[in-house]
């Protein structure tokens, strides 16, 4: 791979960053309620997944070694703790990306009790 191409897993990113920007301006405005529930355990399971590529992360980080992975820091010190400092940070976001995830359950198991009209309706009509 040329120094040009990106990796699939940039790739990858790029692409989730795409779909969440996009999907963000698709919500101005909801325009099909009954389409939250769907939308909320896609959005859970997809912070689920973020959990587990966060925490993917924060294990690699914390297996990194000097002179194998890195060459330490722009000073040349092989032991500047920024990856133990990368690491703990992951593992804080896996732990949010997590609390996120049960928050959209919880989130999807209220609404999902709501009888929702695809329509806007006039009050007292049926």
């Amino acid at each position: 791979m040329s120094e040009q191409e990106n990796s699939s897993q940039i790739q990858a990113a790029e692409k989730l960053e795409t779909a969440a920007t996009e999907l963000a301006g698709e919500l101005q405005e909801i325009l099909k309620p009954s389409d939250v529930s769907a939308l909320l355990l896609s959005l859970g399971s997809a912070q689920s997944t973020l959990d587990t590529v966060y925490l993917r992360l924060a294990q690699w980080h914390g297996q990194a070694t000097a002179g194998v992975h890195h060459a330490g820091d722009e000073r040349g010190n092989p032991d500047n703790p920024a990856t133990v400092g990368a690491e703990i940070a992951l593992r804080e976001a896996a732990q949010y990306a997590s609390d996120a995830a049960a928050a959209l359950a919880r989130a999807h198991s209220a609404n999902d009790v709501m009888l929702w009209f695809d329509e806007i309706r006039v009050s007292g009509d049926r």
